[in-house]
């Protein structure tokens, strides 16, 4: 198929238009052999002129028959071809259907086989199996160098002095599945 883009109305229409030319073709050529039946010695009468135009008029129906014969052969022939086009559109839409059932098969494959790509991705069903638990935060040691140097030693915060110790904050413990560190346990 070059340049020509089937499709079953098209090819259908065609068939139609095709039986209905065919169905023309062989009514006339019923009336045409009739007409030829009613030539020959006899049916004329000999009056010259009319004889010439009885030979005329034979001579036009004989080539009005090798005409409906043509158009028989090509009618054929462009069932053939008909033909063909139905066998393409029925391959064609078996290549599509098969095309369309791969691509579905691959996207249901895609959504089963669901990879995991880090430790963090754990199904949610799955995370009663893992647990995590932050490791205990140590206190800063005291900097002992920096009292010594004019400056206030801290021991929990900026700017603190060294007698108050401000609490530590702890860690945050980062939530299942999405945290920071988590390792997962059997």
């Amino acid at each position: 198929m070059t340049g020509v883009e089937l499709n079953h109305k098209d090819v259908h229409s065609a068939v139609v238009r095709l039986q209905q030319m065919v169905d023309k073709l062989v009514n006339e050529r019923a009336r045409l052999v009739d007409a030829r039946l009613r030539q020959g010695q006899g049916k004329w009468t000999g009056n010259r002129s009319c004889e010439g135009f009885a030979q005329r008029y034979a001579q036009s129906l004989h080539g009005l028959d090798q005409s409906m014969e043509t158009l028989t052969r090509l009618s054929g022939a462009l069932g053939q071809a008909l033909q063909g086009s139905a066998r393409d559109l029925d391959a064609s839409d078996e290549r599509t259907a098969q095309a369309l059932q791969a691509i579905v098969e691959r996207c249901e494959e895609e959504i089963t086989a669901r990879q995991v790509c880090t430790p963090y991705d754990i199904d949610p069903q799955e995370m009663d199996n893992y647990e995590f638990t932050p490791p205990p935060v140590e206190a800063a040691p005291v900097d002992a160098g920096a009292a010594e140097q004019g400056g206030a030693p801290t021991s929990g915060g900026f700017g603190a002095p060294s007698g108050t110790p401000q609490p530590q904050a702890a860690a945050p413990a980062p939530t299942a599945g999405t945290g920071f560190g988590a390792t997962p346990q059997p």
